[in-house]
Parts: structure tokens; sequence; C-alpha cells
């Protein structure tokens, strides 16, 4: 497999990863927004600290999750 073939079956992988996380956080708050599923994926990925600090968001309720 050459290098430019990995490298697309990366962005693939992290695609379809993407999609699934997403649809996971869909399920669990289905009133979210779409901007508020992708700050609560975010938080996931980088750590609610962080998106707190960098967006200025937290996640509503009790646990922040």
């Amino acid at each position: 497999m050459s290098p430019a073939e990995k490298a697309a079956r990366v962005v693939a992988l992290t695609r379809a990863a993407n999609t699934l996380a997403l649809a996971g956080l869909r399920v669990r708050h289905p009133e979210a927004s779409d901007g508020e599923l992708l700050l609560r994926l975010a938080a996931i990925r980088l750590g609610p600290d962080l998106v707190r600090r960098v967006y200025g968001w937290s996640a509503p309720g009790p646990d922040g999750a």
C-alpha cells in the first residue's frame, strides 16, 4: 500500500469514527443541536476543561457530560 493509500485509509477511518461517535451522542442527547453535538464530541476527545477554555462552553447538567 502506498503512503497516499495509507493516508486515505486513515482519513476514511477517522471520518467513520466521528460519524459513529456523533450518532451515539445524538442518541444520548436527542434535543442537542448539531453544534452542541460537535462541542460534546470535542469535550470527549479534548477534555471538558480545554473545551470550556477554548470555546467557552460547558455541557449542561450536573455531571457536565
